[in-house]
């Protein structure tokens, strides 16, 4: 592999971790926000739990089930 094809790998693997960490990084400032019992009114906590809500939203209660097809009667 050349040293050209190498390098735009290289930069390419970290745009990769960036767009990853950004996630990670809000969702960890609303866990960090939420432990220390932030004011929900301010503009970075409501920012922060906005976003962290949207993020996490297919993982909110995955094993919640709907108990109405078990009821019998």
């Amino acid at each position: 592999m050349s040293g050209r094809a190498r390098h735009r790998t290289n930069e390419e693997a970290k745009t990769v971790l960036v767009i990853a960490d950004l996630p990670a990084l809000i969702l960890g400032l609303w866990i960090l926000l939420a432990l220390l019992d932030a004011h929900r009114a301010n503009d970075l906590v409501n920012f922060a739990h906005i976003v962290a809500g949207w993020l996490a939203g297919r993982s909110h209660d995955p094993f919640t089930m709907d108990t109405d097809w078990v009821r019998t009667g």
